[in-house]
């Protein structure tokens, strides 16, 4: 009975360790057209952090990077085409490099996307 009782307290404090909370900000562009939203999650001390960035672009939304570790993720606008993501000590990544918006041809002929860049 006692062991029972000893296993049903490690398992109810393993499980309370094992928590997630949840942080958004939002980012918007300087001309206010696209936010870039950054949601981490901490998952608590048994497992990793994660973050990811998200677009909100066009009426649509496209996610740009999703990364899980301990590290910080820091975001800034550099214009109104230019998000970068820069992050400090995290192991897995995805990203994409670069988002069109829906009229991808400006009428000068130059692209119309908002790129993304990924400094480490």
């Amino acid at each position: 009975m006692v062991n029972r009782l000893i296993s049903i307290s490690i398992i109810i404090i393993f499980l309370s360790s094992c928590g997630s909370s949840k942080l958004s900000r939002d980012y918007v562009s300087p001309d206010g057209e696209i936010r870039a939203v950054v949601s981490y999650t901490d998952k608590g001390a048994c497992c990793s952090n994660s973050y990811k960035v998200v677009l909100f672009i066009d009426g649509g939304k496209e996610e740009v990077f999703s990364g899980s570790g301990s590290g910080k993720i820091f975001v800034y606008w550099q214009g109104n085409d230019l998000l970068n993501i820069k992050t400090d000590d995290i192991y897995k990544y995805e990203i994409t490099a670069r988002i069109f918006r829906k009229n991808p041809v400006l009428p000068d002929g130059s692209e119309n996307s908002v790129r993304v860049r990924y400094i480490n």
